[in-house]
Parts: structure tokens; C-alpha cells; sequence
């Protein structure tokens, strides 16, 4: 995983790079530099609406109970495209923008759950599994071995 990082961040930055030079010699570099800073200007308003938005949503459904781990990942979506937006560059703030649509925000986010999902089943069902066959190979079907303690109990209330 962290392989992936260093390899992807110094690519990330020297594509920036070459599309800012194109760009720069299409527009001239004068304009290139200023919708670069311009498009980090008026997009931060933009994702700091669209994280109060989420975080009211977010809110709501804790005080309603139900499960909120979607909303958490959409608020830590909008973060990260605050960051690619606050980043200079027009890929970066391409992939700002991208993340701040809400239904490549939400497709993104249903890939990244069902991967870790996925990946966490079959980790940890599979070692769960292997550990419980090697600890319990043995004895399993002697039941004569295992002590059983009978009884009974009563719940009290804080208030009684």
C-alpha cells in the first residue's frame, strides 16, 4: 500500500506539471496561473457548503439512530476533494470537482466498501476459521471432557 503512495504522489505531481505546461502554452502561462489559483477560490466555498450540508446529514442521522458510516465516508470524501481543490493544478482540481458531484462521490464511495468489505470477509472469516479448526481439532467430539456449570440469575435495575 504504501508502495502504491510513493509511487503515485511524485507521478501525481509531474503530470500536474506537464498538463499545467500544456495548458500554459495553449492559454498562455499569465492565464494558465490564474485558473489555477481561480478554480481554488471559488471552489472552497463550494466544498464548505457541500460539508455542511453533509455534516447536518451526518448529525441527523445520529440523532436518529441509524447507521452513519456511509455520510462519515461521503464527509471524508468532501475533504479530500477540498484538498485536491486547494492543491494547484487542473488535475487535481479536476478530481476535486469529480469527488463533490454527489453520485461519483457515492459510486466512489460504494467501490471502496464493497473492496474493504470484501477484502476484510475473506481475511479475517478465512484466519478465523483456520484458527478455530487448529485450537478446536481436538476434544471437540469428546464431550465428556467439557465442564458445564448450571445456573440461574437475576437482572437488577440501577433504580431498585
Amino acid at each position: 500500500m504504501f508502495r502504491f503512495f510513493f509511487f503515485f504522489i511524485p507521478v501525481f505531481f509531474i503530470l500536474e506539471l506537464y498538463i499545467f505546461v500544456k495548458i500554459s502554452v495553449l492559454i498562455g502561462f499569465i492565464w494558465a496561473l490564474f485558473l489555477v489559483f481561480a478554480t481554488g477560490i471559488l471552489g472552497l466555498p463550494i466544498v464548505k457548503l457541500e460539508g455542511r450540508h453533509k455534516i447536518l446529514d451526518l448529525h441527523q442521522k445520529l440523532v436518529e439512530g441509524k447507521p452513519s458510516e456511509i455520510e462519515s465516508l461521503e464527509s471524508v470524501a468532501i475533504l479530500v476533494a477540498g484538498l485536491l481543490i486547494l492543491v494547484p493544478g487542473f488535475l487535481s482540481d479536476f478530481l476535486g470537482v469529480l469527488l463533490l458531484l454527489p453520485i461519483i462521490r457515492k459510486t466512489f464511495i460504494r467501490l471502496i466498501v464493497n473492496r474493504m468489505r470484501g477484502s476484510e470477509r475473506d481475511i479475517y472469516t478465512e484466519d478465523a476459521d483456520r484458527w478455530a479448526d487448529e485450537r478446536f481439532k481436538t476434544n471437540v467430539r469428546d464431550v465428556s471432557s467439557i465442564q458445564i456449570i448450571e445456573g440461574e440469575y437475576v437482572r437488577k435495575e440501577e433504580n431498585e
